[in-house]
């Protein structure tokens, strides 16, 4: 009854070559046929090609390495590229917990072709691919009213159709919050998001790890973002400058201070936004 799509699964990289075998693995070793990988590299200086070179022959794998301006401009060049009329990213850190999940994604897409963007649940690993908690997304969050607030999804197990993206571009001037702003301005446009009650990709938490590297700049771009959906006087828009500041003052001091403070004040907006039924924005 139905044709069966191509995905295109692309892979931002940028020296990590430790990991990224366990990627690529994940996605050669997937029982659904139909997957064009895209490996974009920033031109990593590590072992980072030599593994990429040891599995392009086996798989429908496809890959470019030069310099580029960071993650963003990276995934920008593999959607232009993208052949699939379904497309995600998984960093080149993170990797697919079963053979069967991209297969469980795309029937949910072949048969549900109301459903423009899917998303599951997931784990957080440490550096050595230990497990440290699970990432389960609540489905009351799916919807434009909570985006605003925050990114309540997990990117690597968040899967969209060609048609989300046609008249959207990345915004490669962020660093932090490109994919949030990108998953947002879908919503916008009236596209569909819908849930898989399955624990689809491992997120790995590690010492070069990007959203891990709570810093101002990070925080900045959560204020803009909330000003962009608010306004520049609205609460959310004045609470996230105003840690955003506070993250200024804390970078002054030692790295000992950040590494006691920084932790404390994530916890504090938790539990804020939690009571506020995330009113304000929380990370």
């Amino acid at each position: 009854m139905y044709e069966n799509p191509v995905i295109t699964i692309l892979t931002p990289s940028y020296n990590q070559g430790r990991f990224i075998e366990e990627t690529i693995i994940s996605i050669k070793n997937q029982t659904y046929p139909f997957i064009e990988h895209i490996i974009i590299d920033g031109n990593s200086s590590d072992n980072t090609i030599d593994v990429i070179k040891s599995h392009e022959k086996d798989y429908n794998l496809t890959w470019i390495s030069e310099k580029d301006d960071g993650q963003a401009e990276a995934i920008e060049k593999g959607l232009l590229r993208a052949k699939g009329s379904i497309l995600t990213w998984i960093n080149s850190d993170d990797y697919y917990l079963s053979n069967t999940a991209i297969e469980k994604i795309m029937n949910v897409f072949i048969v549900n072709q109301d459903i423009d963007i899917l998303t599951g649940n997931g784990i957080y690993i440490d550096e050595k691919g230990s497990f440290l908690d699970k990432i389960e997304t609540d489905k009351k969050y799916l919807s434009l009213l909570y985006m605003k607030r925050a990114d309540f999804i997990l990117q690597p197990s968040t899967f969209f159709r060609k048609k989300t993206i046609e008249n959207i571009a990345i915004n490669k001037k962020c660093t932090y919050v490109f994919d949030w702003l990108l998953f947002l301005n879908m919503l916008e446009n009236g596209f569909k998001i819908s849930w898989i009650d399955d624990f689809i990709s491992a997120y790995r938490i590690h010492s070069t790890h990007k959203t891990g590297d709570d810093n101002s700049r990070r925080r900045l771009e959560i204020a803009l973002l909330m000003k962009r959906n608010y306004g520049k006087k609205s609460i959310s828009t004045m609470y996230c400058f105003g840690i955003y500041y506070l993250y200024i003052l804390i970078e002054r001091t030692s790295k000992k201070n950040q590494q006691k403070i920084k932790p404390v004040i994530r916890k504090i907006n938790r539990i804020f936004a939690k009571i506020s039924d995330y009113k304000l924005y929380s990370c």
